[in-house]
């Protein structure tokens, strides 16, 4: 997007949650936390390495007078300016990234067929009747379990 220069702020949606479910259940996490991943990369790097783990090219970014006609210049400057955010309190109080770089994490994600390696895993699973191999995660299905 734009000259693909402009710095982007990334999280795995995994490590999102993570931070959210760690700074609760953490004594003395208190205040504001970013949540975005420690590796710091350009848009261009973060549309290389995700079109890399789908094995597809990245195509030719627009530029930013494309951006600037269809959003109007102050919404394109969202867009196409980017902002540098560390994740700096997030690591010194202690978190743990999952996913601490574009590329695991793009791997992780970009399959054809996603199966999300966490599904039906859960600590308290036997304690709190949820998760657990036998979890049922889509409504659809639960409803079709009910009626059976």
């Amino acid at each position: 997007m734009g000259s693909g220069e402009q710095p982007m702020p990334w999280i795995h949606v995994k490590d999102l949650v993570g931070i959210i479910t760690w700074a609760v259940e953490q004594e003395g996490v208190a205040g504001v936390l970013n949540a975005t991943a420690p590796e710091l990369v350009t848009n261009a790097e973060f549309a290389s390495a995700f079109a890399r783990s789908l094995w597809r090219p990245a195509l030719v970014p627009w530029p930013a007078a494309a951006w600037n006609l269809v959003f109007g210049e102050e919404r394109a400057a969202v867009i196409t300016g980017g902002q540098r955010v560390a994740c700096r309190r997030t690591l010194e109080l202690g978190y743990r990234f999952r996913y601490p770089t574009v590329r695991e994490a793009c791997e992780e994600m970009a399959h054809l067929l996603y199966e999300d390696a966490d599904a039906g895993v859960s600590d308290d699973a036997d304690d709190k009747g949820g998760g657990g191999a036998d979890a049922v995660t889509d409504p659809g299905a639960q409803a079709e379990k009910q009626n059976m």
